[in-house]
């Protein structure tokens, strides 16, 4: 039996005319890594932002990040077990 930590369907962001997440549906289990890969522009940044709570879906169910709006702060929300890893891809310089 597979132990879901979010159980997101049919998630749409738009702005204005763009949509920037279309019907986006999938599983996240408890315990495991996951990865959004993508290339530029596709949505990923906005479909974290959603799954977070910082931005609100138009359409869809996000189950976690409905109950992560009731803290007070951002950083707050790791505690339930979302957190967001930004990577920076930048040359080092030598």
């Amino acid at each position: 039996m597979t132990d879901l930590a979010l159980a997101a369907t049919g998630i749409t962001k738009r702005f204005g005319a763009l949509v920037a997440v279309g019907d986006c549906a999938f599983d996240l289990t408890r315990g495991d890594l996951h990865v959004l890969l993508g290339s530029n522009g596709c949505g990923k940044s906005t479909l974290c932002k959603v799954m977070a709570g910082a931005l609100a879906a138009d359409a869809g169910i996000v189950p976690l990040a409905a109950s992560l709006r009731r803290f007070a702060a951002r950083w707050m929300r790791g505690g339930a077990g979302l957190r967001r890893c930004i990577r920076s891809c930048r040359r080092s310089r030598r």
